[in-house]
């Protein structure tokens, strides 16, 4: 009975230790913060190809220069803050930031309306490859945001920094790589039906 005691207060006591132990310091997973806009650009005509000519002698301006009728500029910034630990150092308060900006255009409301049921199933499907790069670009701050927290402990705050950095840039650029892939696939949107007129 004794020993059926003793075996019990010291179990108690190994718990009692693990709730008192330090919990590891990196955060809980928090998904990216994400702020999406969309900009427009007007465009007018009487006829399809009218509103061609004008899609085409806007686009370069409104779209910063990607001659294209509409594009999707994503960026991709990260914060975190390194703090010693008993076994070197750790990231902590790691915030992935993404914003989204999406430019297309928009007819002008003076427009016939068979034109603009032509156009707006255009825009629909212009959207649906914006989206894709959407999702594309989404998916790169959420691996730069798990990668982070998967980091385990450096040496040095400085070498923590440094490997934090250096994976957030690769993983930038496999995005961006995979943004001009989903391009080259979809030829700029030309294969999920997106051509006007």
């Amino acid at each position: 009975m004794r020993a059926l005691f003793a075996a019990s207060v010291r179990m108690m006591l190994a718990v009692l230790a693990m709730a008192a132990a330090p919990l590891p310091l990196r955060a809980a997973h928090a998904d990216p913060v994400i702020k999406e806009t969309i900009t427009t650009y007007p465009v007018s005509g009487k006829t399809a190809k009218a509103v061609r000519t004008d899609i085409n002698a806007r686009r370069k301006a409104a779209g910063g220069g990607s001659g294209y009728d509409s594009v999707n500029h994503w960026e991709t910034h990260w914060n975190f803050r390194t703090v010693p630990t008993a076994g070197g150092c750790m990231l902590s308060d790691i915030v992935v930031r993404l914003d989204i900006e999406i430019v297309i255009p928009e007819l002008a409301p003076s427009a016939p309306a068979a034109l603009r049921q032509r156009f707006d199933a255009y825009i629909e499907k212009l959207m649906v490859h914006e989206r894709g790069h959407s999702t594309l670009s989404v998916a790169t701050a959420r691996e730069i945001d798990a990668g982070m927290r998967a980091l385990g402990p450096m040496p040095t705050c400085m070498e923590m920094s440094a490997a934090a950095r250096e994976l957030g840039q690769s993983l930038l650029k496999e995005g961006r790589q995979a943004d001009k892939d989903y391009d080259a696939r979809t030829r700029h949107g030309a294969t999920q039906g997106a051509t006007y007129p």
